[in-house]
């Protein structure tokens, strides 16, 4: 397999190599991996075959095909939900151009928005836009372009569903309590232990530097304030749910589950019905959850209203990859 570092390119009129095809299929799957589908096995020729003859153009040419369509549809606009429990993460996936503008291929293209064949060779389409085996030659200018398209896709932004899972009421501490509402009455608080998913291996987000423009939005029924924390423990959910005594493999440090050993506080948001209801600085504890800490947050109400609050919870992560392009 010929990995290439960013910039490399195949020179003008050299035949292509069959390695050259398998360094592609190495970071599209990479890809696929991110937005949550399955690696696939892609088409190459046997080893040592060069693209210089007419039987051996052939078998090449037919392979551009699967390349181009899952970095046009499978990669760049992939359906959302495939990671996860239905509806699944990531509920949106947007790749960032260096400028910020989302890189999208298929038109019309608006003010945000940068076509990603325009950034390879300034058309619409890719160069030879119709592969035909026997017809069109494989040349070097066609690997150079999904080359160059893997590099663009770098730099992402995805839309993941906070999973509310585990109710823990304070009121019937040893009893599992349905997720997604909130209350601070004393005696009977009710916190909420949820589940970002952000990898589930091996898809999903790995091996990337989580941006500092991410943030947690907030959906709320009443007005409120939430405290949202890391959660510590190696939660097992959905498998084994929390309750305020214990996190389902042991007890918490604290009942509630907000002990020094059960929890690290990421920041507070004050809420509204209209929102939108975002909080920022959160990029150190979804970088701990994609480097292998639990992928498990923690809300709880830090106001005094009596009033019960349903909310939900998403999360907008940008990243970059940490071994481009690969």
């Amino acid at each position: 397999m010929t990995a290439w570092t960013t910039g490399q390119r195949i020179a003008p009129g050299s035949w292509v190599a069959p390695d050259d095809l398998a360094g592609l299929a190495e970071a599209l799957n990479r890809r696929r991996l991110l937005v949550g589908q399955p690696a696939r096995t892609y088409p190459r020729p046997a080893a040592g075959l060069w693209v210089g003859s007419a039987e051996d153009h052939d078998t090449v040419s037919s392979m551009y095909s699967p390349f181009r369509y899952d970095l046009n549809v499978t990669i760049a606009e992939p359906a959302p939900g495939p990671l996860g429990p239905s509806p699944g993460n990531p509920r949106a996936v947007d790749w960032l151009h260096t400028d910020g503008r989302r890189i999208v291929t298929d038109g019309p293209v608006g003010a945000e928005e940068v076509l990603l064949a325009s950034l390879l060779n300034g058309t619409d389409t890719w160069t030879d836009p119709v592969i035909q085996t026997g017809r069109t030659w494989a040349r070097a200018d066609h690997v150079n372009e999904l080359r160059h398209a893997v590099e663009l896709l770098v730099r992402g932004r995805w839309r993941l569903r906070v999973i509310l899972g585990s109710g823990l009421y304070e009121g019937q501490p040893d009893m599992h309590w349905a997720g997604g509402y909130l209350y601070a009455g004393s005696g009977h608080e009710i916190r909420c232990v949820a589940w970002p998913l952000l990898y589930d291996p091996p898809r999903g987000l790995h091996d990337v530097t989580i941006g500092a423009g991410s943030y947690l939005e907030l959906a709320v029924s009443e007005p409120c304030t939430v405290r949202v924390y890391r959660c510590l423990r190696p939660v097992d959910m959905p498998n084994t749910p929390c309750t305020w005594n214990s996190w389902g493999g042991g007890d918490w440090g604290e009942p509630g589950g907000l002990g020094g050993a059960d929890a690290q506080m990421i920041g507070t948001v004050s809420c509204t019905p209209e929102g939108p209801n975002r909080l920022a600085g959160v990029g150190g504890a979804f970088q701990a959850m994609v480097d292998g800490a639990p992928q498990y947050l923690t809300f709880a109400r830090s106001d005094e209203s009596a009033q019960s609050v349903a909310f939900s919870a998403e999360a907008v992560l940008e990243f970059t990859l940490n071994q481009p392009p690969m």
